[in-house]
Parts: structure tokens; sequence; C-alpha cells
């Protein structure tokens, strides 16, 4: 889990030392800031996948009908965004995208059914899109969010006498939402560092081996996520203070 954060750091340090001595006076020289305008940036942190696994139908005998496991690995992604701010009100959309497999994994869980096999499932990249609502303050912004998520999400049975040899591989793509929260800094006139939190839940979905009536390889799954990361942005527009927008 290291390499996510070692690339936020990189990022974080050389944005900072981009500004020089020169500009080190301009970050704090004023109490009002303006968190209107369009930003793009990184993102890097830690995720934990669980995953609840149910055959459809149920297999006879079996002693691992439904069974629930997690696994947690490095989060490396990038969001983009827009946001106008009123008064001490900021409103704003915002869409990221997560790489939450940074350690490669897939989550295992032993007991596919009745056989000796390993039940494994690996969440693609998370894609989440929607508002923010944030209360400003000075150089200071606290915000939710919440909205929609989607990613695809792979199964696959692996026998335990023969590592490497999988079966009943299936793929799809699930779609749920997210809520979550964070607070951002502005330190300099276009850049933002912050700590975000999401919890996702990309429901339950069917995946289906076969594909057809009956067969007792059906399993639904259902996936959450819980991420916390650090973020830096870079808000785009002239490099000098401007006040807000008034509220009406």
């Amino acid at each position: 889990m290291k390499r996510p954060y070692l690339l936020g750091a990189i990022c974080a340090a050389s944005a900072l030392l981009s500004f020089g001595p020169a500009n080190a006076g301009d970050l704090f020289n004023s109490a009002s800031y303006n968190w209107s305008g369009f930003y793009v940036g990184l993102n890097a942190g830690w995720a934990k996948n669980s995953t609840d696994w149910a055959f459809h139908p149920a297999i006879v005998g079996a002693p691992n009908q439904s069974f629930s496991f997690e696994d947690s690995a490095g989060a490396l992604g990038g969001q983009i965004g827009l946001q106008h701010q009123w008064g001490s009100f900021v409103l704003g959309v915002e869409a990221a995208v997560s790489d939450i497999n940074v350690n490669g994994g897939w989550s295992e869980h032993f007991g596919y059914g009745i056989g000796n096999s390993l039940a494994e499932t690996k969440t693609g990249t998370l894609v989440t899109v929607g508002p923010r609502l944030g209360w400003a303050n000075g150089r200071w912004l606290y915000y939710g969010t919440g909205g929609w998520a989607t990613a695809d999400v792979q199964t696959r049975g692996e026998s335990i006498f023969s590592p490497g040899s999988f079966f009943n591989k299936t793929s799809e793509r699930q779609n749920g939402w997210f809520a979550g929260g964070g607070v951002e800094y502005a330190l300099s006139q276009n850049v933002l560092a912050g700590i975000e939190y999401q919890h996702v839940d990309l429901g339950d979905e069917l995946h289906c081996p076969g594909c057809f009536a009956g067969d007792t390889n059906n399993h639904e799954i259902g996936v959450g996520i819980d991420i916390v990361r650090a973020r830096l942005s870079f808000k785009l527009g002239r490099d000098e203070d401007l006040a807000p927008s008034p509220l009406k």
C-alpha cells in the first residue's frame, strides 16, 4: 500500500515547490477566498471492499449458501469539478474515478458452494458523479457529497488443488450510490488540498456463469466500499483574490 501514498506525497510536494519563495507571501495575505471555478486533481488513499455472496438458487446440501468477506488496498484516482460560491455557501458538481485495486487484488473466501474452492471477486475502476454542498470559511471549505456510483464487478472460482485454475467467471456492471464529505484548504489561489471520506453501495446484482434458469452456480453479489483519501486539486483561473458572489 505504499505506492499510492508515495505518489500523493510527490504530487503535493511538486505543487508546493512550483510556487517558489516569491509567492510564499501571497498564500496567507487575505482571509477572503473565492471557491468558484473549475478544477481538476488527483487523489490517493485507502479503500475497504466488502462483498456479500449468495447462491441463487440454493445449492442442495451445500454448507456455503451465502457468506461475506472483505479486503483492503490502496486507492488512486482523479477528480474534475465545477462549483460556485454565494456568500459562505458553495454548490458544485464533481466526477471522480478511483482504482481501488492498486495492490492488484482479488478478494477471496474459502468455500465455493460444496467444493474445496475459493470464491473470488474483484471490483474494477469506480466512477462517481454527484453534487457537492459546502460551507466556506475563508480558505477552508467543509462539504458533503453524494450521488451515483458504478463499477464493473468480476467473480470467479479457483480450485485449491490447482492454483490458477479458474472456473465460472462472470463480469457485471453494478450501479448504486455514494455519500460522504470532506474538508479542503486553499494553499494558494489555484491549489487546493484536502481529505475526504466516501461510502459506496453498488447494490446487489445476479451473476450467472451459464445464464440459464436453475443453474446452481448463479450467485447474487452485493458490494460496499469505504474510501479515505487525500486530494490535491488545481483550480483554473486568474491568480488573484476575488470576492464571492453575495447572497440575494
